[in-house]
């Protein structure tokens, strides 16, 4: 055997290993992905209930919530104001999710689940009327659908 052999037997078994190497790090890269979707869910699904557990946690403040969600228009004024305060940690919450969407830190799947979500929660009343006076300091793409789920219950 020549040197010239041993040199393209040698290219060969360097080409293989940067494939091998290739493949490695594509699956690891998978993984991380799934990893960083999976960290993802868990705090949005934490998040959700966190505040859930808040709003249910007091008779009247749950009276006051579901209130404004419904029939905001029939709050007194210091009322709304308390429903403003009480909604505004989902609707940061809601407009975090949206972003973690249209980032692609979600699978398809599970975008499809927080989309029909975020349209039950921004569909009322009172979150509508919450982004009519607040949504000027939310993100433009997520106030566009705010405004599209709007429209549609008109």
């Amino acid at each position: 055997m020549n040197w010239d052999a041993i040199g393209a037997i040698g290219e060969i078994i360097g080409a293989a290993a940067v494939v091998m190497s290739l493949l490695y790090l594509a699956i690891q890269m998978r993984q991380s992905n799934r990893l960083v979707e999976r960290a993802s869910v868990k705090e949005l699904l934490a998040d959700r209930a966190e505040y859930n557990r808040f709003v249910s946690a007091d008779a009247e403040l749950n009276s006051l919530y579901w209130r404004g969600m419904n029939s905001p228009d029939q709050l007194s004024e210091p009322e709304w104001l308390r429903y403003l305060n009480i909604y505004a940690p989902m609707a940061r919450h809601l407009e975090a999710v949206y972003l973690d969407i249209s980032n692609g830190f979600l699978s398809e799947s599970r975008c499809t689940t927080e989309l029909i979500s975020m349209k039950r929660w921004l569909s009322q009343p009172g979150p509508q009327k919450y982004f009519t006076e607040l949504g000027d300091g939310f993100d433009p793409a997520f106030m566009e659908l705010v405004v599209r789920i709007g429209k549609k219950q008109d």
